[in-house]
């Protein structure tokens, strides 16, 4: 057996044992549908993992708690809330990331999936992702301030649509051309 097939029957057996699909070590020859589903069967299996390491991990944690409780180091406490506790765990495995980006949007849209459901598939919580977007919103609000001081025939909503287009949309009444065609 020469070298090369030796490391793919290695790559396979290795592959086979997570329970993975030998198509991980070339995914360039499956199509969009065989992808997605190869991309399904790894997270269920990581996510079977997950789930064993958790319950013994969880185990653990619950025991260090209880030896820190009794022996002084972490106040006592009757009730139940010192085990609701749980780990974060890395974003699923994904083969194409826009593509889940996309199919995250239309679910959202559509009401099939939650901002939660989307929160949890990138490793945030939903709180998160409000206070990106409110952080977000309230930089465009002071940069479209900023601009209609410096140019005061521009109205909230013209210069909003202009921050938030970066000035790329050629209708957009602040584009490049039009802010040209105004100061003449």
């Amino acid at each position: 057996m020469d070298t090369n097939n030796w490391l793919r029957n290695i790559k396979e057996e290795a592959l086979f044992s997570l329970g993975w699909p030998l198509q991980l070590i070339n995914p360039s020859q499956l199509n969009e549908v065989a992808a997605r589903a190869m991309e399904q069967q790894i997270n269920r299996n990581i996510e079977t993992r997950q789930q064993t390491i958790n319950r013994v991990a969880k185990s653990f944690v619950s025991f260090a708690l209880a030896k820190g409780m009794d022996n002084g180091d972490i106040p006592k406490t009757d009730l139940p809330v010192w085990r609701r506790f749980s780990f974060s765990l890395p974003e699923p495995f994904v083969i194409d990331s826009y593509y889940a980006d996309k199919s995250d949007l239309e679910g959202l849209k559509a009401g099939n999936k939650t901002l939660n459901d989307i929160a949890k598939r990138v490793g945030k919580s939903e709180d998160d992702i409000i206070a990106e977007r409110l952080n977000s919103a309230s930089s465009i609000c002071r940069a479209a301030r900023e601009l209609m001081t410096e140019n005061p025939e521009f109205n909230l909503q013209e210069a909003v649509d202009f921050i938030g287009n970066m000035g790329q949309s050629k209708s957009s009444p602040l584009s490049k051309q039009s802010i040209a065609t105004r100061k003449e």
